[in-house]
């Protein structure tokens, strides 16, 4: 219950952060950082599983999820939902939301379905380092695809 507490309480006060930093950092500079921080939260646990040598392994395992929350809350969570409303022509704005919602409901799906199988197949450091690396590629997504939108008018980002 303490670990489900601690969860929802750093997630809260991330997803604040968040909503605080957006509009004077910038989305991208955001994304940066935080897909960096979940990558490193990601990497910690595949380590602290790959060694299991550690008596205080639980707590180590928290901590590293908690690392991954806060950025995930930061980034992910609230940041991605505006770029994909700011990035969508206002002709079929609505439709354009619609398409990336689905999209994302449908990777939340399949990872969820899949996600125990693959940790039971190649087991859980080798799926938490997969997930590191997966942050790290969300990175360069983000470099090469991802447009910077603080401070642009929507008018001007479509015209972009």
């Amino acid at each position: 219950m303490l670990s489900t507490l601690t969860v929802c309480l750093v997630n809260v006060l991330s997803t604040i952060v968040a909503i605080i930093l957006v509009d004077k950092v910038g989305r991208k500079p955001i994304l940066y950082f935080c897909f960096t921080i979940m990558a490193i939260g990601m990497a910690l646990l595949s380590l602290i599983l790959y060694t299991r040598t550690l008596h205080f392994i639980q707590f180590l395992s928290i901590f590293s999820l908690l690392i991954f929350v806060a950025g995930f809350a930061m980034s992910a969570g609230p940041i991605i939902w505006i770029i994909c409303a700011e990035i969508q022509q206002v002709y079929g704005r609505g439709f354009g939301i619609s398409c990336s919602t689905i999209a994302n409901w449908l990777a939340n799906m399949l990872l969820g379905t899949f996600f125990l199988t693959i940790l039971s197949k190649i087991g859980g450091p080798l799926t938490f380092s997969l997930l590191a690396l997966a942050n790290i590629a969300f990175i360069f997504f983000t470099i090469f695809v991802i447009p910077e939108t603080k401070g642009i008018s929507l008018e001007q980002i479509e015209k972009n």
